[in-house]
């Protein structure tokens, strides 16, 4: 279950007024997932705590005040971005938070409900949640007066009123209810012999004793679930409480196991729902280095909050760097269409079906030109910096039987594909792609001869290109 909304910010081409509505139907779409994730984990706890949909109302309360108040005059705002960020971060914080509460509630709750594990869970309760709070403190009260009613009516013996304050008792507190139906079958099998004898003292010390021993494996049990580690530093003291009769010295164990175990479970709850955050946020992501970070994220036995806020980062930055990489080779890709489009358009050809492919992937390609079949353009495009390398070529058996006459001519040419060049940069402005002549060399400082057996030897392997691609459809 997701708690984290992940959203970019992008550019859109609707009216403010249509963009506002498709911002809000797409916060409003994954707030409710949020809560209604929520939903799902407190209908274990309904039967003990009726205020507990409280924790709903909180994030419903929250997720209609911030669409309520995201209008048109916030979305036109300069601070629109950073506006709806703090509010989103609240609304993450708010969600986490719950689901750490909820965590915690089924861990205090594994081994039954009793009067310490409610006041645990007080500690616990999200701050937003008074009515939560104000009916457990009411629950802790209620069951305080009722233990108290029963060790007086332990101290009287008084089976009658033990028996009435059993059936008196919430069945969830499974605990004290065992506990006061011990006392009952203990009144009732009491032996006849009145008052408190030596042998009674001690077996009530003995009680004490064994009664602080199985709360202090009742905790270690608990521990051990969340983490194996702390468990096993506690394993020596834990074999030490079985033998140990000295009151003090078990006394002294209970405390360290207990403290121990609420360290434990503070780290491991907000280790847990952290974890589940990222697991189910971050599923659907296949970026390799992202993919990478999130599993060695998740490989870890305990995670910090500051741990999973730098990888939450490190997500967004990789993903709009992804992203941002796609527009990129998107309007490289619509650019160079576009300027072949143009060069036809003024006369230029090419006679390889593949041109097009060949080019977006790096290949050089040769574009006829319209002063004859021994004049090309030989093009490459470069993917990572997106620059276009266009020269002007003729192919010739041998540059050395040129004549001057013959070189002039070519230079003459040349310049007229430059006219062209110049031509097609206008072309491209109108379309709103800006050519920049990053190196350009003019025809008088050097042109570009090929031989023609290097052009031979290159039609030749186009041809058996698609021969091949023939024989294979």
């Amino acid at each position: 279950m997701s708690s984290t909304i992940f959203y970019r910010w992008g550019v859109s081409f609707e009216s403010p007024e249509v963009a506002l509505m498709i911002s809000k139907e797409f916060f409003t779409w994954n707030m409710n997932r949020s809560i209604d994730d929520v939903k799902k984990l407190i209908k274990k706890h309904s039967h003990i705590f009726k205020n507990i949909n409280e924790l709903v109302n909180v994030l419903k309360n929250y997720r209609d005040n911030f669409l309520s108040s995201y209008t048109l005059d916030i979305y036109n705002s300069p601070n629109h971005a950073k506006w709806v960020d703090e509010r989103m971060k609240v609304f993450n914080n708010l969600v986490l938070k719950t689901k750490e509460f909820l965590k915690f509630l089924d861990i205090e709750l594994s081994g039954g409900v009793s009067l310490d594990t409610l006041k645990s869970i007080l500690l616990k309760v999200p701050q937003e949640c008074n009515n939560l709070k104000k009916e457990i403190e009411e629950k802790i009260k209620e069951i305080e007066i009722l233990i108290k009613q029963v060790e007086d009516a332990k101290n009287r013996k008084d089976l009658q009123e033990l028996e009435r304050l059993y059936q008196k008792m919430p069945e969830f507190l499974k605990e004290e209810r065992q506990k006061l139906s011990k006392e009952i079958l203990k009144l009732k099998l009491k032996e006849s012999q009145k008052g408190w004898s030596e042998e009674k003292q001690k077996a009530k010390e003995d009680k004490e004793v064994e009664n602080q021993k199985q709360k202090a494996q009742q905790i270690y049990e608990k521990l051990s679930r969340i983490s194996q580690s702390e468990a096993f530093k506690l394993k020596p003291l834990m074999e030490e409480l079985k033998e140990s009769k000295d009151r003090g010295r078990i006394s002294l164990i209970v405390s360290q196991i207990k403290y121990s175990y609420i360290k434990a479970v503070e780290d491991y709850v907000l280790s847990e729902v952290l974890k589940e955050d990222v697991r189910s946020s971050y599923a659907h992501i296949e970026e390799p280095k992202a993919r990478e970070m999130i599993e060695e994220f998740l490989r870890k036995e305990k995670v910090s909050r500051e741990e999973y806020e730098n990888l939450i980062r490190k997500i967004r930055e990789l993903l709009l760097e992804e992203e941002a990489e796609k527009e990129r080779k998107k309007k490289m890709e619509e650019a160079v269409k576009l300027t072949y489009q143009k060069l036809r358009e003024l006369g230029y050809y090419s006679v390889d079906e593949n041109l097009m492919e060949k080019l977006l992937a790096g290949e050089i390609v040769e574009i006829g030109t319209p002063f004859g079949e021994d004049y090309v353009l030989r093009i490459r495009l470069d993917k990572e910096t997106s620059r276009v390398g266009i020269r002007f070529v003729r192919y010739v058996e041998d540059e050395n039987d040129l004549s001057e006459y013959e070189k002039a001519k070519d230079v003459s040419i040349a310049k007229e594909w430059c006219g062209h060049f110049d031509k097609l940069v206008e072309l491209l402005k109108k379309e709103g792609i800006f050519l920049e002549d990053v190196k350009r060399i003019e025809p008088e400082q050097r042109f570009y001869y090929e031989k023609k057996e290097k052009r031979r030897e290159r039609m030749e392997k186009i041809a058996k290109e698609k021969d091949r691609l023939r024989r294979q459809l």
